[in-house]
């Protein structure tokens, strides 16, 4: 699927505001336009993460270059049911 670029026009303090909360939540501006626009107009819930890295409780672990495999490893191997990879 290719993807197409758009511009959207924001005030100051929209743009500000939106920093703010993508800082919050580890996550680009970008992301949180594209998962608005899913969830308010196209009715489907946001992209769910498809590695640790993308979670933001392992946000620690964000530059770390381990698979999520290597990283449950890491962690004591009893994680196998985790529905990433699933």
């Amino acid at each position: 699927m290719s993807a197409v670029t758009m511009q959207v026009t924001l005030s100051p303090v929209e743009y500000e505001r939106l920093k703010v909360i993508a800082r919050r939540q580890q996550r680009s501006v970008e992301a949180l336009v594209r998962d608005a626009v899913e969830r308010v107009y196209l009715r489907s819930a946001p992209a769910q993460p498809t590695r640790f890295a993308e979670l933001r409780a392992f946000g620690m672990w964000r530059n770390d270059s381990r698979t999520d495999e290597e990283l449950l490893d890491a962690f004591g191997g009893d994680w196998t049911d985790f529905p990433l990879n699933a």
